[in-house]
């Protein structure tokens, strides 16, 4: 599943689920049917949350992953399509430290 964050924008029709606010991604991340998510960082009002909140939880659940946690969340590319500069930036650095728990090499391996 590819998934678009954006409250605004209309989704590509490259990806297959449009997620308007922050919970609704990370619910569908849960799923852990996910390959793919391109985030917005402002997501309109403050209660549908912000993009960074979703980079956070990949990068905790990317953690849990290294860990073997079964609340863990596999390996997923992902891009960035906000206009926020500062937020946008918030955002790659949370997603760069995922990317580093996905490759970490004490993940127990399967025999």
């Amino acid at each position: 599943m590819r998934i678009w964050l954006d409250d605004i924008r209309e989704m590509p029709p490259s990806f297959d689920r449009h997620a308007r606010t922050a919970a609704e991604a990370i619910v569908m991340l849960s799923g852990r049917n996910a390959t793919e998510i391109s985030l917005d960082h402002d997501l309109g009002a403050e209660c549908n949350g912000s993009g960074y909140e979703v980079a956070c939880w990949i990068e905790q659940a990317a953690f849990a992953w290294s860990e073997d946690h079964k609340a863990g969340l596999p390996p997923v590319r992902w891009s960035i399509h906000s206009q926020n500069p500062v937020g946008a930036e918030n955002m790659i650095q949370a997603l760069r430290n995922a990317d580093r728990f996905w490759a970490s090499p004490t993940r127990p391996q399967p025999e």
